[in-house]
């Protein structure tokens, strides 16, 4: 795969690490969620204290959609390279200031103010990351081949996960309870920031895209893309809630329902994680060879028939079995993401591919998958059935059937202006 001449696996690795570390930061949040609503919101009821917690965690959501313009705007007309560096700076910041932030007991309200402001900007840059790094690694390879080299970008969102679990387990067995509380929690953070320096030199040594062809009017550009952004809200529908319940919720939910400790949890993610992460590249290059549209809809309708079944299972089977079950949802869901970052580039013409995906995606995840968790939760409250999540996970499914059956096959659809991208030629 002829990425510009240049390694390919250094492209790989540049657009992987950003994925990894923006995800990474956004994980750790959520494993710490119970420790920094102790420390920053420090109220009688310790349930108000997490759903506040969790609150924050939501408000890394609502900057998202302003992250995606701004930087998709860059990207658009500045060149991926520059928006990249954009995003993984203003990830990178953050991290390293929530690892170093002053608590309630020591500044008082300013602590949950100023992490609320943190948890933004992250959310900023989490925005224009995802879209800026496919359009990355696409716009390098022959169309022929974007399947494949897209689906590292989202390989990249898992490893981060698995890092950030790996540190979690990693932090809480080197230290005790108290110390896990009063400092330790914070090393993770700290090193975060490192990672993403790191991130950020990888970047500035792949070479600088072109920028892509003559500045459009944005806002017809994006009028006539609407029909586009329709079709990648309603795939984001099913990416988002099964990536936010299988892999976030998930654990959470085998410690709350199941009552395992955490250690099984983690270990039955970190198994789910790899495996999914591994068996996306596979199932992209597939859809490279038979088209997306076929891919995407076997996932879509294994998704929903196992749904339930591995929910029973993760309930009440046995651990090795419910492990199984675990990872069998993954990788049915690996089939459904596998061909959607190269679907949410070729819906688009480049001159506005960044922008536009970024707004539609930001759009599902702030109205679906974000909030997945929260509304699981409320669903298992009001049915009182433990295996609500399952129903809410078919219902996803049924939102990424409908939109197959209306988009046009991606990988079929030409734009003039993409021939003058240097490096990709219409194989």
């Amino acid at each position: 795969h002829n990425m510009h001449g240049k390694s390919p696996v250094l492209r790989i690795v540049a657009a992987l690490a950003g994925n990894a570390l923006e995800l990474y930061e956004f994980c750790l949040y959520g494993f710490f969620a119970a420790i920094i609503a102790k420390l920053f919101f420090p109220l009688e009821d310790p349930l108000v204290g997490l759903i506040a917690s969790y609150g924050v965690f939501a408000t890394g959501f609502l900057s998202r959609p302003l992250g995606g313009l701004v930087i998709g705007y860059i990207g658009d007309h500045y060149g991926r390279q520059r928006a990249l560096e954009l995003s993984i700076a203003a990830m990178l910041l953050p991290t390293l200031a929530m690892g170093l932030l002053p608590t309630y007991a020591q500044i008082g309200l300013a602590a949950p103010v100023l992490l609320i402001l943190l948890r933004m900007a992250q959310g900023f840059s989490l925005g224009g990351e995802l879209m800026g790094s496919h359009a990355f690694l696409t716009e390098a390879t022959p169309r022929a081949h974007w399947g494949y080299s897209a689906s590292w970008s989202i390989v990249g969102t898992f490893f981060g996960q698995v890092l950030a679990l790996l540190t979690l387990r990693a932090t809480t067995w080197l230290t005790s309870e108290e110390a896990l509380v009063s400092w330790a929690w914070r090393i993770p953070f700290v090193l975060g920031a490192l990672f993403g320096l790191l991130g950020l030199l990888l970047r500035r040594a792949v070479p600088a895209s072109p920028p892509t062809t003559a500045p459009v009017q944005v806002r017809s550009e994006l009028r006539r893309c609407l029909p586009s952004m329709a079709y990648l809200y309603g795939l984001g529908i099913v990416t988002t809630v099964g990536f936010y319940l299988i892999g976030v919720y998930i654990p959470v939910y085998l410690c709350s329902q199941r009552k395992l400790p955490y250690s099984i949890a983690a270990t039955s993610t970190i198994i789910n994680l790899v495996c999914t992460g591994a068996a996306l590249p596979p199932l992209a290059a597939l859809s490279d060879r038979i088209g997306r549209r076929p891919v995407m809809l076997v996932g879509s309708v294994l998704l929903a028939a196992s749904a339930y079944p591995c929910f029973w299972v993760l309930l009440y089977a046995p651990l090795p079995l419910m492990m199984l079950a675990h990872t069998f949802l993954g990788l049915v869901a690996a089939v459904i993401y596998a061909p959607t970052p190269a679907v949410f580039m070729e819906l688009f013409p480049p001159s506005i591919r960044h922008m536009a995906s970024s707004i539609a995606y930001n759009g599902a995840v702030l109205s679906f998958g974000g909030c997945s968790p929260m509304i699981v939760t409320a669903l298992i409250r009001e049915t009182g059935d433990p295996l609500a999540p399952a129903y809410w996970l078919i219902a996803a499914c049924g939102a990424s059937l409908l939109t197959i059956a209306l988009m046009p096959e991606s990988s079929e659809l030409v734009y003039e202006d993409e021939a003058l991208l240097v490096g990709t030629r219409i194989t």
